[in-house]
Order: structure tokens, then C-alpha cells, then sequence
């Protein structure tokens, strides 16, 4: 289906964060509206992550959505992003309430993460890893919602191989961060990790950043995703790209969300624009 922003014809999959289009729920679907962005994945709203949201927020948050025809994707939970050795302590029942969550939003996709190494000790104990990772994957199944993977760059899954092997053996998914794999890590993974991972990946985070600088517009940093960006259109992608900008408030000359999120589309258009997407 083609899709119109800001003047392109774009043939692809386009959603958004939405804690990134504004200050708030209200403001960021007045600008994906803007933009004519229909899809979007929540991650943050008001004061904190939405799977510990109240269901006064969950109700006003999707009165919001529905009032500017926006649909949700995903929910970015932030289950297993903490100390592997405490990946136990989470309970089934918190796993299911996300999943919940994401029927309520009618949206198939949940961000899971497998636990972070230490800072001080590289070596991990796989079999707690495993052990978390084989019971994200049962209660997914039993609710029907597809699990994502990301990589972060203190997961305690980080290789290319290692993480095929997570995703085939669980039915679990890959979001594809180019600028989060080199956060702490000086090296290229369009060539280390993307060529691997292509095939595995349901959502592409879009944005960039440039060691030592900071986030960037989509092409002026070293996560190489405009080249990823480029491959994955050119191999008939049909997955999701996610503009994620992580610039804040001020960006340039921008001194408000909504103003750095449209230096984020702009940045992604103009990539686009070099492919077969836009015509």
C-alpha cells in the first residue's frame, strides 16, 4: 500500500515511537498526523513505560490513538532489560499483563530483551538466560503475541550467530538497532550483523548516531542505516521501519519534540528517496 509523507509516495511499512513525535500523547499524534503517519509503537507515555501505566491512562492513551486514527504496532516493554541474574524474579504474571496490554491495543508485537551482562564481568551464565528466555516464548505462544528481540549493547546475547540460534529455537523475532549495536562497540554492523539478521527482523529502528557526537539524522552517523535501510528495500524487506530519532528537544535549529521529529522523517524521506521506495 502506498503511503503519502510530506509530499513522497512511499511504498513500505512506516510507524513511529510515539514519545518521540511529542511532549506528550496528545501533541505526538497531532504531529504523526502531520506527517500522515498511521502506525505507531508506544514505548513511554506521560510519566513512565505503559506497561506500568494505570487503566485510567490505558483508556485515555487509546481514546487518544483512536481519535487520530492512529494503530499501534508494538509495545516497547522493558521486560528483561535488567541483570540477567535477576531475569528470574519477573513473573509470569507480569510477562502476561504486557501481553495484555498489547491486546488491548490490538497490536501483535512485544519488545522483550534477555537480560543485561555485568559491567564488571563479562562471562554469563547462559543457563539462566535460557531458562528466561524458553518462558517468554511458552506464554507468548499461549497469548498469540509475536516477542521482538533487541539487541542492546549490554545484552547478554550480542553476536549475529548467537542471536539466530535465540530466534530460531524460541519463535522469537529481531528489532534491527543499528545505532544501539555501536553504542559501545567501534564497528560496522552493516556488515557484521545485517546481512545475518535481514531475514529475522520485523522492525527497523531508524536513527543514527556518530561515536563520540551523539544521534544524528538518518546518514550523518557511523550505524551505517542508511545503507541498511537501502538493503533491506533492495531485498524486498516487508517489515516495519520506526523512526526513533533520540534527539530530545533540541536538535539544530529545532527546540521542541515535534520539531526534531520532523528532522527525523526529512532524514528518512531523503534516504528513501535514493531507493526503489519512493517514487
Amino acid at each position: 500500500m502506498n503511503l503519502e509523507i510530506n509530499g513522497c509516495i512511499v511504498q513500505n511499512n512506516i510507524a513511529a515511537y510515539l514519545d518521540e513525535a511529542g511532549e506528550d500523547p496528545l501533541s505526538a499524534c497531532k504531529t504523526l498526523t502531520r506527517h500522515n503517519i498511521k502506525h505507531a509503537i508506544l514505548r513511554e507515555a506521560w510519566s513512565g513505560n505503559v506497561c506500568s501505566m494505570s487503566d485510567s491512562g490505558h483508556g485515555k492513551l487509546k481514546s487518544i490513538l483512536s481519535d487520530y486514527g492512529i494503530q499501534t504496532i508494538m509495545i516497547a516493554s522493558t521486560l528483561g532489560k535488567i541483570d540477567y541474574r535477576s531475569l528470574s524474579t519477573i513473573t509470569d504474571q507480569q510477562i502476561t499483563d504486557a501481553m495484555n496490554i498489547c491486546k488491548y491495543y490490538r497490536c501483535n508485537y512485544l519488545r522483550i530483551f534477555v537480560g543485561e551482562k555485568d559491567k564488571f564481568n563479562n562471562s554469563v551464565n547462559m543457563v539462566m538466560v535460557d531458562a528466561w528466555i524458553r518462558r517468554v516464548s511458552e506464554i507468548s505462544l499461549l497469548n498469540g503475541i509475536q516477542c521482538l528481540y533487541e539487541i542492546t549493547s549490554d545484552s547478554t546475547i550480542f553476536d549475529a550467530v548467537e542471536t539466530i540460534k535465540l530466534i530460531k529455537d524460541n519463535n522469537i523475532g529481531l528489532i534491527y538497532d543499528a545505532a544501539g549495536l555501536i553504542i559501545k562497540h567501534n564497528f560496522n554492523p552493516f556488515i557484521k550483523h545485517w546481512p545475518l539478521l535481514r531475514n529475522y527482523t520485523h522492525i527497523i529502528d531508524v536513527r543514527d548516531l556518530k561515536i563520540g557526537q551523539g544521534f544524528k539524522v538518518v546518514g550523518h552517523g557511523d550505524s551505517r542505516i542508511d545503507m541498511t535501510i537501502n538493503d533491506a528495500v533492495d531485498n524486498k524487506y516487508k517489515g516495519w521501519f520506526a523512526i526513533e530519532p533520540s534527539f530530545g528537544r533540541k536538535f539544530g535549529s529545532a527546540t521542541t519534540k515535534e520539531d526534531t521529529f520532523s528532522y527525523a522523517v526529512e532524514g528518512l524521506l531523503s534516504v528513501l528517496g535514493k531507493s526503489r521506495v519512493t517514487i
